[in-house]
């Protein structure tokens, strides 16, 4: 409790505690995307979709269209706590949980094509990201703005005069994405606990998700086989149709995915 003059005000030190975490969060978010996007790095103006999104560079850029969108109308509100819990959750599961995890194997492994597309993505996140937490944290947003490569002729060489994110501006919301990440997050979720239970430390095990519906099985395989493999922790995924395709020596998960999707993961060869 903080004494202010005749009035009281709470202070919940729990709060404190995690948002000193989310600042750290998006200190160390932040530096490893520099060091990941590199001194030759030029940042498009303005930024344009590149023809070579895969559906989870599509579904993150639709969630930031989404948060900004939200945090616009809470401010419009004078609802500031939600419009600062929108991005918080943004960043943190969204970003740092999802999407930067997954395309670590894209920035180490994939074409020039799929690595420029990914940086790309990645700056206007950052960016975005940083307009939009500028009046709630001046002071931080301010200094990983100014270590940021900017955008050729972007004269607000501070983050005080750049424009604040407008909705108008973000229209590549696709919500039928977050249908499938949330299988995908499912799918993950079983596989860590898999590996949890088997004490898998270390070593990268094969995975199968096998389902009845054929054509979310073709949806994954196409869209999701990379990012699957880098969330599960695991050597490799493939996709079955029905449980009786399931070879010997996979155990598998207790519960199902949507119904449907069962994860098994290999434990003898």
């Amino acid at each position: 409790m903080a004494d202010y003059g005749t009035q009281t005000i709470n202070i919940e030190v729990d709060h404190v505690k995690s948002s000193k975490l989310f600042c750290n969060k998006l200190w160390q978010a932040s530096k490893f995307m520099h060091s990941k996007l590199g001194d030759n790095f030029v940042p498009k103006r303005p930024f344009e979709l590149s023809g070579y999104e895969s559906s989870l560079d599509n579904w993150i850029l639709s969630n930031l269209g989404e948060t900004v969108q939200h945090c616009d109308k809470s401010l419009r509100s004078y609802d500031m706590n939600q419009a600062a819990n929108q991005i918080r959750q943004f960043w943190h599961q969204d970003i740092c949980d999802t999407y930067i995890e997954a395309i670590k194997p894209i920035l180490l492994n994939g074409t020039e094509e799929e690595k420029e597309t990914v940086k790309q993505v990645l700056h206007f996140c950052l960016e975005t990201t940083l307009q939009l937490l500028s009046p709630f944290m001046p002071y931080l947003t301010e200094e990983l703005y100014q270590h940021l490569q900017q955008r050729q002729g972007n004269l607000n060489v501070t983050i005080c005069n750049s424009w604040y994110p407008k909705p108008r501006n973000f229209q590549w919301q696709k919500p039928f994405l977050n249908d499938d990440m949330a299988v995908l997050r499912a799918i993950c979720k079983e596989a860590l606990f898999l590996r949890d239970e088997f004490d898998l430390t270390k070593a990268r095990a094969n995975i199968l998700i096998s389902s009845s519906d054929e054509i979310l099985l073709n949806r994954l395989e196409r869209n999701y086989t990379s990012p699957l493999t880098a969330l599960s922790r695991s050597n490799s995924v493939e996709f079955v149709t029905g449980i009786l395709s399931i070879p010997e020596g996979y155990v598998s998960s207790p519960k199902t995915v949507n119904n449907t999707c069962q994860v098994h993961m290999q434990l003898q060869r």
